[in-house]
């Protein structure tokens, strides 16, 4: 299934993983995290340089030089590792964007867990809130609704479960730094 207004593929991201409490199996589609394992893999690195890779392969084969070789490897490490560090600093800055919206507007529902839950996985269950926060099936769907009707999760509904997706992490996991 294709959501239009994101362009978000939901088919088949909900298989072959272990069963959460209701027995329907969850788990990342590889789309979702994408664009973060873009930017925190050496082989990105690698990928995006790889004409450069091989020559300086070829060199350390024919050549034996070495100091070249590892001198790219440890440039990529490097910049693989300051993507990252963006990437972690753009996830906290939404966290605390987030915690500080559902304070205002939703200060008779905020909880930290609450909040945090959200940002565990790109998508949430009312399942995931009962276990959590400890509360009844009525009040997780309560606050998943409310915290749709402020801007924070968008509902889907996939077969006869709903999934709220937070669609502003999904955006900053799946885009490049």
């Amino acid at each position: 299934m294709i959501i239009p207004e994101e362009g978000l593929k939901l088919s088949g991201y909900f298989r072959n993983s272990c069963p959460d409490s209701t027995g329907i199996t969850v788990r990342f589609h590889p789309e979702w995290v994408s664009g973060l394992a873009r930017n925190t893999h050496l082989s990105s690195y690698i990928i995006k340089n790889k004409t450069e890779y091989y020559r300086l392969l070829r060199d350390v084969t024919v050549n034996e030089n070495w100091e070249e070789w590892i001198i790219y490897i440890l440039k990529g490490i490097e910049l693989v590792a300051k993507e990252t560090i963006k990437k972690i600093i753009q996830i906290q800055k939404l966290l605390e964007n987030t915690i500080d919206k559902v304070k205002n507007d939703l200060p008779k529902i905020y909880s930290k867990e609450l909040v945090e839950e959200l940002f565990v996985h790109p998508y949430c269950k009312i399942e995931f809130l009962t276990k959590i926060l400890g509360v009844e099936r009525k009040a997780a769907s309560r606050y998943l609704g409310q915290l749709q009707e402020i801007g924070i999760l968008k509902e889907y509904k996939i077969g006869r479960e709903k999934i709220f997706i937070n669609i502003e992490l999904l955006e900053l996991l799946r885009n490049s730094i």
